[in-house]
């Protein structure tokens, strides 16, 4: 009885069955010799050019709040905040408990609680009127 040969089928070429096995071994093998060859150099880039940025900003809440220069009760008080100041969001701590905000005076953290966030500074404006109502602010 004469052997019969059977072939894979590849989109490119037919592979007899019995090597079929061990060209998919070796190709393996070449790919992870290849990959793990040494890493490209890298290719230094442009900056990017930041196009729109969005800037959020804060109302103070409660009637009067302190800033702090870091984001801890026991560090120095850095300055006071009235109910309706507006600021900028310069960042959050890693908790997102304080903030720390650009006001007129200079930099500060801010507990989260006792602030609102805006998207706008038109939206912050306008929570504002609302707090301050008739005179409770400068």
């Amino acid at each position: 009885m004469k052997s019969e040969t059977r072939y894979e089928h590849s989109p490119y070429f037919l592979i007899p069955a019995s090597s079929a096995s061990l060209c998919g071994v070796l190709c393996s093998v070449l790919i992870f010799f290849v990959g793990c060859s040494s890493r490209p150099p890298d290719i230094p880039l442009p900056p990017t050019l930041v196009l729109a940025v969005s800037e959020q900003h804060i109302v103070v809440i409660p009637p009067v709040v302190r800033l702090y220069r870091a984001p801890d009760l026991s560090a120095p008080i850095a300055m006071h905040q009235r109910r309706g100041d507006v600021a900028l969001i310069v960042r959050f701590n890693g908790d997102s408990q304080w903030v720390e905000i650009e006001t007129e005076l200079g930099l500060g953290w801010i507990q989260a609680q006792d602030i609102e966030v805006f998207r706008s500074r038109q939206q912050a404006d306008n929570r504002r009127r609302t707090l301050i109502g008739a005179g409770d602010h400068q």
